[in-house]
């Protein structure tokens, strides 16, 4: 490493000790990684354990190189006698917007107050978190609510609420005196989805500088502060977003002079699968058409009659929402004759369209592509239109969100109707769904497997150095499935880093069931209930059960009701209850001194956070194998099969393995944190891939138990 990153790095630490930061090796080796692949214009990929200080880990790695990186861009470009470069951004994106929060309003706070510099940090969100003025102007004005699209349906002439309108007024008097910025974080009180649909405008809707509000607008005032940040915080969705259309749009740093440091990597690539993929409700789009004319017929009776061109232009663009209506109304049909397909509520899944839907697809394919071509002449005829401000701006809001929701259905289009690329294959379904008028409605879908060659070519190829961690990066105890999966396989130079913290594992323990029966074996959920009844004895703390199917832990808790009812009673079950209640009870509970107990599916094997006596016992009935039931698993699975790879060691078996130390990461979160862990799954220690899944674990002391002696005791 470049000795004066090294320098660097020692100082920043020096400076955090003096503030009472405990020294923790684990973290500044990780610095120390990404400092040095960041000076050389690399990507660092570091699984960093719980408690190790991730965020400030990386942003320090980050803060030391940047000087460095600086410097050889600048001596680059004199060299080459080209411009001076554009100053270096730090992106730091994180999973979620709770995360990106902490980061923001916690994390770069304090570190910017112990290091004792002047860092600019700013939050970047969507104006989907911004009030639009104009747009609540207008609903109050019409008493109309103004979100066209609610579940894909046209609803442009449903009233507003009464209370939803007065909030509204309430909002835009706050705005008008300046005692509200606009920002809906900050807004003081609670508010609904309807009022937040009503408040807030997509960027296809949003007429921009043709706005009379653009001046005073507050997502675009948050915006130009955004431009001369040293570090911006965003979240992964956002990122994606940005990057998809082109880099350097939404957020205000271009890819070429970015260092991306990602947090909660292992979430990247199904979240960019999610950004890639498109679909689109038949019944819903053909209502969407229907006030498409509607919409395009009263804009031109809205407008002066010195506006030939646009009012003209309006016509037409109604016009072609017929031929689209009449295509859609055939893959209705089609859809109505294949009932059959979408028996037992399962999609119906084809690797090409059949015949008598792909025709009438076509033909909405061509129709979409005309009406698109015709709001892109009208919004271009708007754009040189110098007729009044305020209804020009509202026909190009109108026409924008329409081109944006036609452009989501072509695109859809495009993937159902043309063939899978090489490496990219596509799944390709359709469901049938229970909308709010208890009707069926047909969505189409189509998502491609991978997300590998979209980051490779909109994020690594482009970004100018970075560092991807997580606390479960590697499976099978390497970074491969997570090489892969983001695409950094694919030509970008990358180093890789494991970083445990110093949490006293060896104190805790993991008991391994050995013998007994096969977790798909009828006896296995009372096996289980008797686990929990032996845990509940001894323990005063918490106790987090982690099931892989809501069927088995029904099955669970009913045997619990009939064992033991007292038991069956201290347990929180997901499912009956929001997740946010169950853990707020659950403290609750604790606080008390009373025993608790959270039956919790995937989404609390992941991001929970009990510390201390809120969970000293995790109960882990069963290995958590992907069953391959939804499209994308299915399409996932044959073309690992179809490419000469093992579905089962390329890709269940490595998911498991990051599920499971997810899993276990429950239990140890602070460093006076102990307890004990119970996998009562007996292919760890009876199958040959049973070692392979404990190679991600940290050094937890490991104890197998004979669980037919278990389970006979407990049944005594």
């Amino acid at each position: 490493m470049n000795a004066e990153i090294q320098e660097n790095i020692e100082r920043l630490f020096r400076q955090l000790a003096k503030h009472g930061l405990v020294r923790r090796e684990g973290q500044i080796a990780m610095s120390e990684r990404i400092a040095d692949s960041i000076a050389r214009g690399r990507i660092a990929v570091c699984e960093a354990g719980t408690g190790i200080g991730k965020s400030y880990a990386s942003l320090i790695g980050a803060l030391a190189a940047r000087p460095a990186l600086e410097a050889a861009l600048k001596e680059a470009a004199e060299k080459n006698g080209a411009d001076e470069p554009d100053r270096i951004t730090i992106v730091y994106s994180t999973g979620t917007v709770a995360l990106q929060h902490q980061i923001f309003e916690r994390d770069l706070p304090n570190l910017q107050r112990m290091l004792d510099i002047n860092l600019d940090f700013r939050l970047v969100k969507g104006r989907g978190r911004y009030l639009c003025p104009n747009k609540v102007m207008g609903a109050i004005g019409e008493s109309l609510t103004p979100d066209m699209f609610a579940d894909d349906e046209f609803t442009s002439d449903a009233a507003i609420s009464g209370a939803a309108a007065d909030q509204l007024s309430d909002m835009l008097q706050k705005f008008d005196s300046g005692s509200w910025n606009g920002d809906l974080d900050e807004w003081d009180g609670a508010l609904s989805a309807e009022v937040r649909a009503s408040a807030t405008i997509e960027a296809a809707a949003c007429s921009k500088s043709r706005c009379p509000m653009y001046d005073n607008c507050p997502f675009y005032k948050a915006r130009k502060a955004l431009y001369q940040a040293d570090v911006l915080v965003v979240n992964h969705a956002l990122l994606l977003t940005d990057l998809a259309a082109g880099g350097g749009r939404v957020i205000p740093a271009k890819p070429e002079n970015t260092i991306y440091l990602i947090d909660e990597a292992h979430r990247i690539p199904e979240v960019a699968v999610e950004q890639l993929g498109s679909n689109f409700q038949v019944e819903g789009s053909i209502a969407l058409v229907a006030n498409f004319a509607n919409t395009m017929n009263k804009l031109a009776r809205g407008l002066a009659t010195n506006q030939e061109t646009v009012i003209e232009l309006l016509k037409e663009a109604a016009e072609a929402g017929t031929p689209m209506r009449d295509a859609l109304m055939e893959i209705q049909t089609a859809l109505d004759a294949n009932t059959q397909a979408f028996e037992d509520g399962k999609p119906w899944m084809f690797d090409v369209p059949p015949e008598a839907l792909a025709e009438p697809a076509k033909r909405l394919r061509s129709a979409t592509d005309a009406a698109i071509k015709k709001l892109s002449v009208l919004l271009d005829a708007l754009g040189d239109s110098d007729g009044d401000k305020d209804a020009i701006a509202k026909a190009t809001s109108r026409a924008g969100l329409f081109a944006e929701r036609f452009g989501k259905i072509a695109a859809c289009l495009d993937a159902l109707l043309d063939g899978d690329a090489p490496d990219l294959p596509t799944a390709r379904w359709i469901e049938c769904e229970t909308g709010r008028d208890n009707l069926a409605k047909r969505r189409i879908n189509a998502y491609p497997v991978s997300a590998a060659r979209m980051l490779h070519q909109l994020l690594w190829d482009k970004a100018l150095a970075g560092a991807a961690y997580s606390a479960t990066l590697r499976s099978l105890g390497n970074f491969d499935m997570f090489i892969r999966n983001v695409g950094l396989n694919l030509g970008r130079a990358h180093d890789t880093g494991h970083f445990l913290s110093d949490f006293p594992y060896s104190e805790s323990r993991i008991y391994i069931a050995a013998g007994g029966v096969n977790p798909n074996h009828e006896d296995h959920p009372a096996i289980t209930a008797r686990a929990v009844i032996g845990a509940a004895e001894k323990n005063s703390g918490g106790i987090l059960g982690l099931f892989t199917s809501r069927r088995y832990m029904d099955r669970v808790l009913e045997l619990l009701q009939e064992m033991r009812p007292d038991i069956a009673g201290l347990v929180l079950a997901q499912g009956n209850h929001s997740k946010s209640r169950i853990i707020e009870s659950h403290r609750k509970r604790i606080a008390k001194g009373e025993k608790s107990i959270i039956f919790g599916l995937a989404s609390f094997a992941e991001g929970v956070d009990l510390p201390g006596n809120l969970c000293n016992v995790v109960i882990i009935p069963r290995v958590p194998f992907a069953v391959p039931d939804t499209p994308i698993e299915n399409k996932r699975m044959e073309w690992i099969k179809q490419s000469g790879g093992n579905p089962f060691y390329d890709h269940t078996l490595p998911s498991a393995s990051v599920r499971l130390t997810q899993m276990i990461g429950r239990l140890i979160r602070d460093l006076l944190d102990r307890g004990h862990i119970i996998i009562l799954d007996n292919r760890i220690h009876g199958k040959s891939y049973g070692r392979l899944l404990a190679m991600n674990w940290p050094p937890f002391t490991i104890v197998p138990f004979d669980m037919r002696q278990y389970a006979e005791r407990r049944a005594a």
